[in-house]
């Protein structure tokens, strides 16, 4: 961003002026403050990838910024929250898994490989219930060897063709079980 250009404007302006331009963490926020002398800040992009971003204190939310755990507990907001359809909750889970399995854009698509795989996997239609989007976030932590949120640890270990077939469901206890 244009730091120079920013303050300019601010400077010639006598009203409170929030900026807009790549904040993707609480030192981007605070630089950009500071370099510009803007009031606030927006951030649109480093919300829908780490909706703590802006957490204080890193040291008490060691896995916080884990993609499993932030997608664990945006899906337990859907739930509560339910979005006007499952796309919503695909294109959310694509901003948070972004970094992390994204194909570089020019880079041939190796489907051997379990990134590109679950990228691809994260915009397919039949992708519909929750108990499918958790699984898809189990799998992403089996499969990248992180540790397992506790909302979803209860649940069977999952694979690419057991949730496009939503091949899990409830038994009477409540708990997911394969069929």
């Amino acid at each position: 961003p244009d730091f120079q250009a920013g303050a300019t404007i601010i400077d010639s302006l006598n009203i409170p002026v929030i900026i807009n331009g790549d904040v993707r963490s609480l030192a981007d926020a605070n630089k950009t403050i500071q370099s510009t002398g803007a009031h606030a800040v927006m951030a649109a992009r480093g919300f829908l990838e780490n909706p703590r971003m802006l957490l204080r204190n890193e040291k008490d939310a060691l896995d916080d910024h884990d993609p499993a755990f932030l997608a664990a507990e945006y899906l337990d907001f859907a739930e509560k929250y339910p979005p006007p359809s499952p796309l919503y909750i695909r294109k959310h889970l694509r901003w948070i898994f972004r970094p992390y399995i994204q194909p570089e854009y020019d880079a041939p698509r190796d489907y051997t490989k379990w990134q590109p795989r679950l990228w691809t996997f994260l915009v397919r239609p039949y992708l519909e219930t929750m108990d499918q989007f958790r699984q898809v976030v189990l799998l992403y932590a089996h499969l990248n060897g992180s540790k397992v949120p506790p909302s979803l640890i209860h649940l069977p270990t999952p694979t690419f063709k057991s949730i496009r077939n939503g091949r899990f469901k409830r038994n009477a206890d409540g708990n997911e079980c394969n069929r």
